[in-house]
């Protein structure tokens, strides 16, 4: 029995010497051949080492090659929002030059209105500083399209369509536009009042005697002359000094043959010693339009017309008025 056991023993320890691989190395040069012997086991663990490293490796590139696409895809995309953000800061470059040209095109415009409205107020008598007129002061325009005083930044998202700027200066112009419609009553008021004051005197020749104090050329005595004698021939056409109404057309003792007219505005003209009347009481009569001739009638010592303006019932010196319209 002993030596059967022996026997299985030596067979099982030559199986399991059996259970090694042998790796030879046979070199071409005159040298030992190597041999490398491998359990199992070793070459299991081996293997198993391979395949995980194999397995971090591929996990490693894909990693690698997806953050590569990413980058990839953001500098494209960024190079692609450079070119578009480069094109929509050239548009608003053009659009910068072009709302300047507007801009300085409606300040020229507005300030034509302005110099409009002062000049038609200067010729028709109206104080200019009673109707403000709208000052643009020159303001620079961001990228935003609006002046910079108003707030805009030039940050600000850019639009061309509905621009700050174009409508708050198509709103000045907008504004002058009423201010200067506003005007049309004031000055038609205005023109309807020169065209009724009586400042034009009603005849050719020289002032024989001004307005004021002086000897009376009848009676001798000093007395308050209420208008001025304008003396030349007979029959030189007597005009009317203003726009008005015919009040009085006939004979009264002393002035001779007379026409009043009342031109409103607290305004009333006489033309006295006239040689004929042209015109009847209750006619409209315009600026300038023949009413009488020239003669001598009533208490007088010559062809002259006696020319007199009221103001409210009080005799004024014809020429202050008259002065005053041809400035």
């Amino acid at each position: 029995m002993k030596k059967l056991e022996k026997i299985e023993d030596s067979g099982h320890m030559r199986n399991k010497e059996k259970k090694v691989f042998t790796l030879m190395m046979i070199p071409h040069w005159d040298a030992k051949p190597r041999r490398f012997s491998l359990r199992p086991a070793t070459i299991f663990a081996c293997t198993g080492f391979l395949v995980f490293l194999l397995v971090i490796l591929s996990f490693l590139s894909t990693y690698l090659y997806n953050r590569s696409e990413n980058y990839r895809n953001a500098y494209i995309e960024s190079e692609r929002a450079y070119v578009l953000l480069k094109e929509d800061y050239k548009l608003q470059d053009q659009e910068l030059i072009r709302l300047h040209e507007y801009t300085r095109l409606v300040e020229n415009e507005v300030r034509g209105l302005a110099d409009l409205q002062k000049e038609v107020l200067d010729l028709v008598g109206l104080d200019p500083r009673e109707y403000a007129s709208i000052e643009v002061a020159h303001q620079p325009v961001t990228r935003s399209g609006g002046p910079a005083v108003l707030g805009f930044r030039s940050n600000d998202d850019f639009s061309p369509i509905g621009n700050p700027t174009e409508s708050l200066l198509d709103a000045l112009i907008l504004e002058q536009r009423k201010r200067m419609e506003s005007l049309i009553p004031d000055l038609e008021g205005q023109l309807d009042y020169l065209e009724a004051q009586p400042n034009i005197l009603p005849a050719e020749g020289r002032i024989s005697s001004p307005f004021g104090y002086r000897r009376h050329p009848i009676t001798g005595r000093m007395h308050h002359h209420d208008g001025i004698d304008i003396a030349n021939s007979f029959n030189t056409p007597i005009y009317s000094s203003g726009s008005g109404v015919v009040a009085f057309s006939g004979y009264q003792p002393g002035y001779g043959r007379m026409v009043i007219i009342q031109h409103g505005y607290g305004y009333e003209s006489l033309y006295a010693h006239n040689q004929r009347n042209v015109v009847s009481q209750g006619e409209h009569v315009e600026k300038n339009q023949l009413i009488a001739y020239v003669g001598s009638s009533g208490s007088s010592t010559g062809p002259h017309v006696h020319f007199e303006v009221h103001r409210y019932g009080n005799p004024i010196d014809p020429l202050s008025l008259i002065d005053n319209g041809n400035e």
